[in-house]
């Protein structure tokens, strides 16, 4: 077990990410060497040899490391790219189906079920495409702090530059009003919902696609 232990760390240790997920690969790494470990005793191994061949056969300490390093770096991959721009043409049209009231005065008429509705569901394309690639491209797009700030700010400028570029109703309103609008909380939760939604889209594909290829080693 012990000796388990100092091979299981000498992978692990230098990994960046959180000693929740550190333990979590250590105790599935161990299930697996201790499998082995069974099945060479079972062939009849010393306690020793069962142990060492057990680390042979599943793998050399370097290559494991920077396999797994490289699995765990980030999203950033071709795959993962072009897999965005099928999944958010398929949201794109399955979206274009869902009837959506404009965000305005009149907004504010509907049932409060209705305003609810609107707000959880993940409408707005924008947002549910920048939480799928900016993980790709930055690993700080992953947490939920940057997540809110930057759906909330992009949202912001968004309606603000749409209220400026175009002639709509709200250019009748007053400016608290405009105010009130561009910053409500249910539109702030609206475009982080779509943001997690695109990434959750993107955890769903890039696990999916790693499971396929594991699959596909094994066959061949």
């Amino acid at each position: 077990m012990h000796q388990f232990d100092e091979y299981i760390n000498t992978i692990i240790k230098d990994l960046k990410i959180s000693k929740k997920k550190k333990d979590e690969i250590a105790e599935e790494f161990l299930d697996h060497l201790q499998m082995l470990k069974k099945e060479y005793l079972s062939k009849g191994m010393s306690e020793i040899d069962a142990v060492k061949q057990a680390m042979i056969t599943f793998g050399e300490e370097n290559r494991l490391k920077r396999e797994l390093s490289k699995s765990l770096l980030s999203y950033k991959s071709f795959h993962n790219i072009i897999g965005g721009v099928i999944i958010l043409l398929i949201v794109f049209i399955i979206g274009k189906y869902i009837s959506v009231p404009v965000y305005g005065p009149k907004y504010w008429d509907l049932p409060i079920s209705s305003i609810l509705f609107y707000t959880l569901i993940p409408n707005d394309i924008i947002f549910i495409a920048l939480g799928y690639y900016l993980p790709i491209f930055s690993k700080r797009m992953e947490r939920i702090r940057n997540i809110i700030l930057v759906a909330t700010v992009i949202g912001v400028l968004r309606r603000g530059l749409m209220l400026l570029l175009f002639p709509t109703p709200w250019n009748g309103l007053e400016l608290y009003m405009k105010l009130i609008i561009l910053i409500s909380p249910l539109s702030i939760v609206s475009h982080v919902i779509g943001y997690v939604f695109g990434f959750v889209l993107l955890q769903l594909f890039h696990r999916t696609s790693e499971v396929c290829k594991r699959l596909v080693l094994k066959i061949f």
